[in-house]
């Protein structure tokens, strides 16, 4: 599960939890007043929005594969 860590007052900080919501994955947030945003998960620690988006971007990546027809991968067996 995803964890989110950030500011309620700070608009950039929301950009990060609108990403999260549209990749329908298990998450929880979590609002502190000027925290530093921190994304959590399984083990791994981003903090700073640089370093979430970057993770985000893999996700969404991941993401977009589950429903991709890749049947043309499996043709050969």
């Amino acid at each position: 599960m995803i964890e989110l860590i950030i500011s309620p007052s700070n608009r950039a900080h929301l950009g990060a939890l609108e990403r999260i919501e549209s990749m329908t994955l298990a998450k929880r947030i979590q609002y502190k007043e000027d925290q530093e945003p921190t994304l959590l998960d399984g083990g791994q620690e981003y903090r700073g929005l640089e370093k979430i988006d970057a993770y985000l971007d893999e996700m969404e990546q991941i993401v977009a594969q589950w429903y991709e027809c890749r049947c043309d991968k499996y043709e050969d067996l």
